[in-house]
């Protein structure tokens, strides 16, 4: 018989410090020094008892009382293989609680959708990649199911079909605290407990693994606790009906083992079996290899080659995550200079400390990681959705420089609506740098925006037309249908001409998702201070 020491409470905002640790600087709410204990301890307890009045509700932190020392208390932890982060969060939280407890809690992480239902939800993992390749297929997806009326309804009509598949898969572990890192785990994990009789019994926390902005699915106001990676997505939560006692600004979960101390440089490359002396450059393209890793990194393998010296200049590593395909491909290129290509990377921490810089798509836990171990981070690719133009949103979480970002965190976008309504007047317009260009374009824009809003009478009606706005082709100078034909000099090339379509379709995305913020008010009616002006034509260009 095992001899137990009496019990102790135990907090799981303890838990949540520990795998946030090092990163106060990412939550904007912080006030510590090292981010470790930030002003959101705030003494609130809830306790657990076998009564059937479960919590207490007395002063900050969610606590666990220990019923009965004598047993381990079970943590299921929902996620799903949508990308790699969510998993990475998992792994984080599961580590954390290891660290702080060891064996007093078991932690259990699962896909129940996976393991247990059926079609759409067992599917999720593959309808994800083809999704994020068909980039305008994925913003459909993520903009149309945004109003709460249709993804509650969906999200009803699946948790009815699939309860008893639901059921049988949470109760098998017998959770005493549940924690989703997914935005599709909550609603139909809480509809269960609560047809069970047992949302007194167990806890229920998420912990969003979004930066900025984020799909309306991850608040949920049947939660016990919502942590929020910043004050953004917090001011979001009580948007959409948390109260402020369920919300804590905490920033991104992130691995113990990176804000642990590490080999030096030196001895990981030794243990990597990397060249000691070239510089190193890490590859990357999230768990699941996406983005243009292959085009990148045969680019990196010509111009880390000296070929007038015959030598290289640096070495490179390559993860390729669960992509077997690239892997493959990658494996049988013919390489120049020294090529490591590795596939899913349990051991990030110590790639990272090994190398001199990385380039990666726009992962907010890998930023994050990158951050802590001090690597300079290029960004090569992003998934759009998230709202919209999701890298910029990054960027300005982490308060750094991006395509019209300023360390004030005002940009070209926020003045160009900020000034809508007094330069739409303008029928001539002084330009005085090559900023006021790009001015002039993002009002007209607005203008065309708000023309495409009038008539609109809710929001999901808004986003509805915004998303075909964006859907159209987008002409450039010196193709017919550009509203200011030499205001920019025309593209020398079709090379040229893409990368411009690229960059004024990124940018109207930001615009158009700023722009219903201001449009349509907190309860999704249309503001007819701004609406008004749909009528109206700048310079004289009829808004079509």
């Amino acid at each position: 018989m095992t001899t137990v020491a009496s019990p102790r409470k135990s907090s799981f905002t303890e838990v949540l410090q520990r795998v946030y640790g090092n990163l106060g600087s990412f939550s904007s709410s912080s006030n510590s020094s090292n981010g470790f204990y930030s002003n959101n301890l705030q003494k609130h307890k809830c306790y657990v008892h076998e009564s059937e009045d479960d919590f207490e509700e007395e002063d900050g932190t969610l606590e666990l009382v220990q019923i009965g020392a004598e047993r381990i208390k079970n943590v299921l932890i929902l996620m799903s293989d949508t990308g790699g982060g969510h998993r990475a969060s998992a792994e984080a939280i599961r580590e954390a609680f290891k660290l702080e407890y060891g064996d007093e809690y078991n932690i259990i992480v699962k896909d129940v959708w996976k393991e247990y239902t059926g079609w759409p939800l067992n599917d999720m993992e593959r309808q994800y990649k083809f999704m994020v390749k068909h980039v305008q297929l994925w913003k459909v997806a993520f903009h149309s199911t945004s109003p709460r009326w249709i993804h509650s309804c969906y999200l009803a009509a699946i948790a009815a079909y699939y309860a008893k598949e639901v059921e049988a898969g949470l109760m098998e572990y017998k959770p005493d605290i549940i924690i989703s890192v997914h935005p599709l785990m909550q609603h139909i994990p809480l509809w269960v407990l609560k047809w069970q009789g047992l949302q007194k019994k167990v806890i229920f926390a998420t912990v969003i693994t979004d930066l900025n902005s984020c799909h309306p699915t991850w608040f949920h106001p049947g939660v016990n606790r919502c942590y929020c990676p910043s004050k953004e997505v917090a001011k979001r939560a009580a948007l959409d009906g948390l109260e402020d006692s369920q919300i804590r600004v905490f920033g991104l979960p992130i691995r113990p083992s990176f804000a642990l101390a590490v080999l030096s440089k030196d001895e990981l490359r030794e243990e990597l079996e990397l060249d000691p002396d070239l510089p190193a450059v890490l590859l990357m393209g999230g768990g699941e290899g996406m983005g243009p890793v292959k085009k990148t990194a045969l680019a990196l393998g010509e111009s880390l080659f000296d070929k007038e010296l015959g030598k290289p200049l640096g070495q490179l590593i390559i993860i390729c995550g669960r992509n077997k395909a690239l892997k493959s491909t990658l494996e049988s290129h013919k390489w120049t200079i020294p090529v490591k290509v590795r596939g899913f990377e349990t051991q990030m921490e110590k790639w990272m400390g090994a190398c001199d810089c990385i380039i990666t798509k726009a992962g907010p836990g890998t930023i994050a990681e990158a951050l802590i171990r001090g690597l300079p981070i290029i960004l090569n690719d992003y998934i759009p959705g998230q709202g919209c133009g999701y890298l910029a949103e990054i960027l300005q979480s982490l308060n750094l420089l991006s395509f019209g970002i300023e360390n004030d965190r005002t940009d070209i976008v926020d003045e160009a609506i900020t000034f809508f309504r007094a330069n739409v007047f303008f029928r001539n317009f002084d330009i005085q740098s090559p900023a006021d260009k790009l001015l002039i374009y993002l009002t007209f824009y607005i203008n065309v925006a708000l023309k495409r809003l009038e008539g609109c009478r809710t929001l999901a009606e808004g986003t509805k037309a915004i998303i075909n706005l964006g859907l159209e082709k987008v002409p450039v100078p010196g193709e017919s249908g550009f509203p200011f034909p030499g205001l920019f000099a025309d593209p020398q090339s079709q090379k040229e001409a893409e990368l411009f379509r690229n960059y004024l379709k990124q940018i109207r995305e930001e615009t158009s998702g700023r722009l219903l913020s201001v449009a349509y008010r907190p309860n999704g009616t249309p503001n007819k201070w701004w609406l008004a002006f749909a009528k109206r034509k700048f310079m004289n260009v009829v808004a079509l």
